[in-house]
């Protein structure tokens, strides 16, 4: 008895197996790409054929980071599975945090440096402009002028224009509206942009005002 039991639990093993890992019955025969912005969610689709007709059970990240490629834009990806055939691919791409310019070209780069592509214009890239062409990536300088922009809210971030940093101790916003925020060094950056938006918000628009000097924020100073 015990011998018939082991060997119907084996079988049963060996059949559930098969339906997971080698059955049509979960073959992938639509794939749902997410988080696509850098990349083209059509093109990634296309790349993902080969997996169809693929049961989701056999299909591992590697194989999807594999035929996407990319490996400069992605960070990885995630599987989701939706029974019976629906394979769901969750793309994590860097995020451009600033262009620099390039021979008249805006090239897109995330806070490590790492080029995603390349836009026509700064207003087409929707993210500040760093100073000193692809020289300045990689630089120390480089990396304080992100930090900075990392630190900012949204509602500031997107009417930074072009950010610059001439030293670790003078480094300057430009606003799409022509003023300039001075911002010193990147220290306490996260009260700094704290202070600017208060700074903004208690000027509004009724004052013509050329700076914002946040670079003593427990001191600012607006002209």
């Amino acid at each position: 008895k015990w011998a018939s039991l082991m060997g119907a639990l084996f079988l049963a093993a060996l059949i559930f197996v098969g339906v997971v890992f080698f059955s049509p019955l979960l073959a992938t025969r639509t794939i749902t790409v997410q988080g696509a912005s850098l990349l083209d969610a059509s093109t990634v689709k296309e790349q993902l054929s080969p997996l169809e007709g693929v049961p989701m059970t056999r299909i591992t990240e590697s194989d999807v980071s594999s035929l996407i490629g990319n490996e400069n834009v992605l960070y990885g990806v995630t599987l989701e599975a939706n029974p019976p055939h629906e394979l769901v691919v969750k793309l994590h791409e860097r995020v451009p945090v600033a262009v620099v310019e390039d021979a008249g070209v805006y090239v897109l780069v995330d806070n490590e440096g790492v080029q995603l592509g390349q836009a026509e214009s700064v207003e087409e890239a929707g993210v500040p402009l760093v100073a000193g062409g692809l020289d300045i990536v990689g630089t120390p300088a480089f990396e304080t002028v992100t930090g900075v922009l990392a630190a900012l809210p949204t509602s500031i971030l997107s009417q930074v224009s072009e950010a610059k940093a001439d030293s670790a101790s003078t480094i300057t916003l430009e606003m799409a509206d022509g003023t300039q925020v001075v911002w010193g060094t990147p220290q306490d950056s996260e009260i700094k942009a704290k202070v600017l938006v208060q700074l903004m918000e208690s000027v509004g628009s009724e004052v013509s005002v050329t700076t914002y000097d946040v670079s003593s924020p427990l001191v600012p100073t607006v002209q």
